[in-house]
């Protein structure tokens, strides 16, 4: 028998977050699986948020009297969905529109903006408002200016083009601003419109519009293709290098290393992930000019990992890197043969393994990803024939491609 690597293994701690369930905000949503995203500056997995405000912020921060165009439908933008909104307003309207942006452009703009004191809450599940006696009804964001916080439906918010984001957001923040003395609620009064819901709309619509015209929603449109980490799902393909204890080495006649190809499916709905990977381990080599030596390890593995984020960077897509830390154990076989030309001997055996490692996630675009990653592993098995019995530690470096849907 051979003992391979009698040394001690660092394994990479997994933690394991714990999951804190919100309470629901009174009558005013009805939602669950709440999670918070503090401030507008760019956290991870928040960059559509990010960008969507920080159009908002551009925007009002560029309209005042020269802008003609404000709350109106040119005719260039005729068939632009949010103009068609615009399109069909009575000239009071617009007129009420035009003078309620250009009062309150200043308070939109900080509101929107990095410095904004407003907090942003996710809300995983469908959402629905009941004002007096009127039925409920299905809504993709919910306002409480009391407590300056904004509730959104994170699904809904990420099927809206950008545009329609920045008309939700204007919708929802200018609940927290006092027009003509008193704030607006979407059930109340607003002369000459239906309610207060029509008025928002309409300026949510314009400043859409007006970011459209402007260009300040370029801003956000070059990171609407930036790969999310948010996604559950993630198939990676990687290729590595091993390297193998000396011992081990020498009594099965290899060199120090071989190659690594790796299969992995991981299911990630929050931080804590589970693998389900295959993974393959193959070494040939020509030992003499008379003696070849080839060997292969074939381990089907099932792993857990988590996932940190330790970018924070203003409207950055580097905000969408993360990292990962991974501990899985694996079953499965090892072969290994030797041939002088003219007598072969082959034999395998059962494989265990256990492994620890870290993974690296670079974002590149639609869902694809860059992925680097070390990992400690140690593998048991026995060739009956020529019994040797392995345990080894092996250090391993890999390289691959992952997508994320």
């Amino acid at each position: 028998k051979l003992e391979v690597g009698l040394i001690p293994v660092l394994l990479i701690a997994v933690v394991l977050a714990a999951v804190i369930v919100k309470p629901a905000y009174g009558a005013e949503a009805r939602a669950s699986r709440q999670s918070t995203f503090v401030g507008n500056g760019g956290n991870a997995q928040d960059l559509e948020l990010a960008s969507a405000l920080a159009v908002v912020s551009s925007t009002a921060a560029g309209i005042n009297e020269s802008s003609e165009d404000l709350c109106g439908c040119p005719d260039q933008w005729a068939e632009n969905d949010i103009c068609r909104v615009l399109r069909n307003m009575s000239a009071p309207e617009k007129k009420t529109c035009r003078m309620a942006l250009l009062s309150h452009a200043d308070e939109l703009a900080k509101l929107s903006g990095r410095g904004s004191d407003v907090k942003y809450i996710w809300s995983e599940r469908p959402m629905s408002v009941k004002e007096g006696t009127a039925p409920e009804r299905s809504v993709d964001a919910v306002t409480q200016p009391n407590k300056r916080t904004v509730i959104i439906n994170r699904e809904r918010f990420y099927q809206l083009p950008l545009s329609f984001r920045v008309a939700l957001l204007t919708h929802e923040l200018m609940h927290m601003v006092k027009h003509e003395g008193q704030l607006i609620d979407d059930e109340s009064p607003a002369p000459p419109f239906k309610n207060g819901r029509a008025f928002l709309d309409i300026m949510g619509a314009a400043v859409a519009l007006e970011a459209n015209q402007k260009g300040t929603v370029e801003v956000g449109v070059e990171l609407m293709s930036v790969s999310k980490s948010r996604n559950n799902h993630w198939v990676s393909m990687n290729f590595g290098t091993i390297d193998h204890d000396s011992k081990s080495s020498k009594a099965l006649l290899k060199t120090k290393q071989s190659g690594l190809f790796n299969l992995d499916y991981i299911f990630r709905p929050e931080q804590i992930g589970l693998q389900i990977a295959f993974e393959g381990q193959e070494y040939k080599n020509q030992y003499t000019s008379d003696i070849s030596v080839s060997e292969t390890l074939s381990l089907y593995c099932l792993g857990v990992d988590y996932k940190i984020n330790p970018i924070n960077r203003y409207l950055s897509r580097w905000n969408e890197l993360y990292v990962t830390a991974l501990a899985s154990i694996g079953s499965g076989n090892a072969k290994y043969q030797i041939t002088d030309g003219d007598v072969s001997i082959s034999d395998k055996g059962p494989a265990t393994a256990v492994k620890a490692g870290v993974r690296v996630y670079l974002p590149i675009t639609d869902g694809f990803w860059v992925i680097g990653g070390y990992d400690l592993r140690r593998v048991n098995y026995k060739y009956k024939t020529l019994k040797i019995k392995t345990i080894e530690y092996q250090n391993i470096l890999s390289l691959g491609g992952v997508y994320g849907f």
